[in-house]
């Protein structure tokens, strides 16, 4: 049966997919690819679901989704926002931030609409705007520089792309998979920009929003003058609270922007699981009232310095590694990403070629060209080798103007993920560190 059009262009496995397969089930697995933590839920977000469960909350919920959780959110965001949201027509719960995005294209993208998004970025940007109609286009973040870590815009070039289609400019800070938080002069220039689009809608989707390192600010869109208006803000509970399984995510936005979304949300998800919704919000509120207290916990700071190490610790061993590469250092999120092209000719060609009865084969003296880009190749390399799964980088670059893996985009990228237990970045190091 024939799938529809609109959709049979995405059919196959995700590069995630793809990766699962290189994984050596017989070996201890250090995982640095999904950008899932894996440290566990928190104990009484746990327990807070266990409750809900037993207390009746498992039949259909409100559309928007629950109170209890609007409230929630609201509680915790209005400050940031400087204004009273309300939690009745100014937050929507979504399946996690992906259904976040989801929504906003059903509810807002019309057949021709042209979406902007930066290069890298997280693939769904690339998909799910297509599935509705939209046409993507995309610019490319410039590489830090010399001593530079900051991934810049050439704004001259950038505003060039806007125009009257134009519908959205997706924005992610802090940004997958470059690790860029943007800075209030960038945010202000995109304010300019939407000034001068009145049909533009930025939807900015800042699920790391409470992971940036040395110093840096993570800065909402949509709290600077005149955008309340024009902005979809997007947030998850995965990333905050290490449950992505959960599927708990809301959007932030004014009552004009909503409106639509909650409809879309009614024919296509409907609801969100109750007793998750229950048990964030829950927590949510207990995070809150403990940081308020003068010898309380704070959650999301305790949360930031645990994550700060551990970036810190996968850097020192990715700089120091007997790999060459060189590392960009994140500014905040979840990843570090590296340039392998000094490593390039380090890689043993066997991996650039598929294998052959299930054995890595280099074909080159047999006339074959590479069937693989570099980033794969390394990719697989230390797989193979070490059973330390990373991400190429090539699937976080728009090529459909590439004739052949030879001229993929981001092929000297890779990116590791962080948010890993201690034991695994250790595991990690002793394979890459150089040796004394």
């Amino acid at each position: 049966m024939e799938p529809s059009k609109r959709i049979s262009k995405f059919l196959g496995d995700s590069i995630f997919g793809e990766i699962e397969t290189l994984i050596h089930h017989d070996r201890p697995l250090l995982n640095l690819g999904s950008g899932f933590s894996e440290w566990d839920t928190p104990e009484l977000l746990k327990e807070y679901q266990k409750e809900y469960l037993y207390a009746g909350q498992n039949q259909y919920g409100r559309t928007g989704g629950e109170l209890f959780l609007t409230k929630a959110i609201s509680r915790q965001y209005s400050p940031r926002f400087n204004k009273e949201l309300d939690p009745a027509k100014e937050i929507v719960i979504t399946h996690g931030a992906t259904g976040g995005l989801t929504v906003a294209c059903t509810a807002f993208l019309d057949e021709g609409d042209e979406v902007i998004i930066f290069e890298p970025s997280f693939e769904s940007y690339f998909v799910q705007p297509k599935i509705f109609g939209g046409v993507v286009k995309t610019f490319s973040l410039e590489e830090p520089k010399g001593d530079s870590q900051q991934w810049t815009i050439n704004f001259e070039e950038f505003e060039k792309l806007f125009n009257e289609k134009t519908r959205f400019l997706i924005l992610n800070t802090p940004h997958n998979p470059t690790g860029k938080v943007f800075t209030r002069y960038e945010m202000e220039k995109f304010v300019a920009i939407a000034q001068k689009w009145p049909r533009l809608i930025i939807v900015t989707e800042e699920v790391y929003e409470y992971m940036c390192y040395d110093k840096h600010e993570h800065i909402s869109i949509a709290t600077m003058e005149n955008m309340w208006e024009r902005v979809i803000s997007i947030y998850t509970a995965s990333k905050t609270f290490a449950c992505s399984g959960w599927r708990v995510g809301w959007v932030i936005a004014s009552e004009t922007l909503t409106a639509p979304m909650i409809a879309a949300h009614s024919w296509t998800n409907l609801g969100i699981h109750r007793p998750a919704q229950m048990a964030v919000a829950k927590a949510m509120d207990q995070f809150r009232e403990s940081a308020a207290t003068e010898d309380g916990r704070n959650y999301y700071e305790d949360l930031n310095k645990m994550l700060q190490k551990k970036k810190d610790f996968l850097v020192d061993t990715l700089e120091n590694s007997w790999i060459k590469m060189k590392v960009h250092v994140p500014e905040g999120g979840f990843f570090v990403i590296v340039d392998i092209t000094e490593a390039i000719p380090m890689i043993p060609r066997e991996y650039f070629y598929k294998k052959v009865d299930g054995r890595y084969v280099d074909r080159e003296k047999e006339g074959v060209k590479t069937e693989y880009s570099s980033d794969f190749a390394f990719v697989r390399w230390i797989a193979d080798k070490f059973n330390i799964i990373s991400i190429p980088g090539y699937p976080f670059y728009d090529q459909s103007g590439a004739k052949s893996v030879h001229e993929y985009k981001g092929s000297h990228l890779v990116r590791f993920a962080l948010c890993k237990n201690d034991e695994t970045l250790k595991g990690v190091a002793d394979f890459l560190r150089k040796k004394d």
